[in-house]
């Protein structure tokens, strides 16, 4: 995404945004502006997930380690 015009009608929720098949792995409040992302973690706002959060995210939706 470039512009605002590609986010208008979308589910995109700033960058970075985590998905699989389409599904955002941390749903949040759509956003109609190109942002940055924050991600509440153990050590408070980050700009990504925990390797851990995103374990829990894929395992939830029946991904990861098999």
């Amino acid at each position: 995404m470039k512009t605002r015009a590609d986010v208008r009608g979308t589910e995109f929720a700033g960058s970075p945004t985590i998905t699989v098949d389409g599904l955002d792995l941390f749903p949040g409040t759509p956003t109609e502006e190109l942002s940055c992302r924050v991600y509440s973690t153990p050590l408070g706002l980050q700009g990504a997930p925990t390797i851990e959060q995103l374990t829990a995210a894929l395992a939830s939706r029946g991904l990861g380690k098999r």
